[in-house]
């Protein structure tokens, strides 16, 4: 009978003939595991290197990003609104001066940096923080104001 208190007979057949041990097979696993993250982090690589070349294209290429757009249409807006804009009393007028035509010019210039401006300036927005839970100890949770605390 085969027990906990005989030695000397063998529990069972083990490990089948060919099998591979536990720590090979871990082994094996793993290198199975780094392969498949470098080929994995390869692609990625690959991924990230063509968005930047694209983007380099982008910018050795005659095409403008849209925050310049923006911009030169804001400039050019403004210098038009400038040609027809009502002068003060006391300046001489001037001859192309137009109230309606200026209003429009300047509303649409305002829009346009408006529209730019988020890519000018960062935005700071409030981050929540919250605090760790406090630690304390058994004997002081129980303590009342004015007494000793208790050792136990």
């Amino acid at each position: 009978m085969v027990g906990k208190g005989n030695p000397n007979l063998r529990r069972g057949p083990g490990r089948p003939k060919g099998s591979r041990n536990k720590k090979t097979a871990e082994r094996l696993i793993k290198e199975e595991i780094d392969r498949q993250i470098e080929e994995e982090v390869g692609r990625r690589l690959k991924d990230a290197d063509k968005g930047r070349q694209a983007v380099e294209a982008a910018k050795g290429s005659s095409r403008k990003w849209a925050k310049e757009v923006l911009y030169e249409f804001m400039m050019v807006l403004r210098g038009m609104a400038g040609e027809v804009q009502p002068r003060a009393a006391d300046q001489p007028p001037n001859p192309l001066a137009d109230t309606e035509k200026f209003l429009r010019l300047a509303e649409m210039a305002v829009n346009t940096a408006a529209k730019l401006a988020p890519y000018e300036s960062p935005t700071y927005r409030a981050i929540e923080v919250i605090a760790p839970p406090r630690k304390y100890s058994r004997r002081w949770r129980n303590m009342e104001m004015g007494s000793e605390p208790s050792c136990g």
